[in-house]
């Protein structure tokens, strides 16, 4: 795994659960649905979808507008693209927008601006 991103704590189905994205070298983006168990002190992760960025992703951000769920993802080559998850069905990836700023540097990071998005946000990792 090359990124590691954690989305927003979500209500689905009465459980608070937040998605997990599992980036790798090869370009593939491995969502996982993860509810807390508090009274057994575990996680349960069930497999959801899968998408594919073409190349080494190197840096992945989750943030929550209304009812989505949207995953920025950034690569080796310079491209970022985004990805869209309904928050309620939690079971179509789909593929929103395809950036390709650079084909000469890679994306180190990238990060939601919280001034540009207009739900509440909160990080279930941290």
């Amino acid at each position: 795994m090359l990124a590691i991103a954690c989305s927003p704590a979500i209500s689905n189905d009465g459980e608070d659960v937040f998605l997990l994205a599992l980036c790798t070298r090869a370009g593939d983006v491995h969502i996982w649905k993860v509810t807390e168990r508090p009274t057994e002190d575990a996680l349960d992760a069930k497999f959801i979808g899968e998408a594919n960025h073409g190349d080494w992703i190197s840096a992945a951000d989750w943030t929550l507008i209304d009812q989505d769920l949207f995953l920025a993802t950034g690569a080796a080559d310079g491209s970022t693209k985004l990805w869209k998850i309904n928050a309620k069905q939690l079971s179509t990836v789909t593929a929103v927008k395809d950036i390709t700023e650079s084909d000469m540097y890679r994306v180190q990071a990238l990060a939601w601006d919280p001034k540009q998005v207009r739900a509440p946000y909160h990080n279930a990792c941290n």
